[in-house]
């Protein structure tokens, strides 16, 4: 017996295997889902994606006088607080074949997740929690990284995928 449920697909042989978080296991499904990030913006013909709702620290600005001038001081720059070491039973994995996912899971452990990570303090300039609305985190050839805080106040919801002529080597 297996422990997958399956939902019927419209193209055969194209069904997309992710954890279900409520359901705390594996399932199929003929678009790509995540328990948490975006889902949504996943295209259809990727073979490998993955998502995660992180959490969004803003900028702490504290207001002083000096030499009797009102001035800003950055206390805390913006900070993302991100997983940036993905193992292969890591949640928000969703994917055609293993293969895909291996393939995704060491691009982003080799830097891309990283380099989102540090890049987020000159991002979160236009990166606001109270608006819904997508940001491109990073994008080469093979990988393309999207975040929307969808008007959440305090997380940034991810998603990752492979480019499609990178999954057709």
């Amino acid at each position: 017996m297996s422990d997958i449920s399956t939902q019927q697909s419209e193209e055969p042989g194209r069904v997309f295997t992710y954890h279900s978080y409520h359901e705390r296991k594996l399932v199929q499904s003929k678009t790509p889902r995540f328990s948490f990030g975006l889902d949504k913006a996943v295209p259809l013909d990727t073979d490998a994606a993955w998502g995660q709702r992180a959490v969004c620290d803003p900028r702490r600005i504290r207001y002083e006088r000096h030499h009797g001038r009102r001035e800003k001081q950055v206390v805390d720059p913006a900070k993302l607080h991100i997983d940036t070491a993905l193992h292969n039973r890591s949640p928000g994995f969703c994917y055609i074949t293993e293969e895909a996912k291996q393939k995704l899971q060491e691009l982003l452990n080799n830097g891309i997740l990283q380099k989102v990570k540090d890049d987020y303090v000159e991002l979160s300039r236009n990166i606001h929690g109270n608006e819904s609305r997508q940001h491109v985190l990073y994008e080469d050839d093979q990988v393309k990284v999207v975040g929307d805080t969808r008007a959440s106040g305090g997380y940034l919801y991810v998603a990752a995928w492979l480019k499609p002529q990178e999954v057709q080597q």
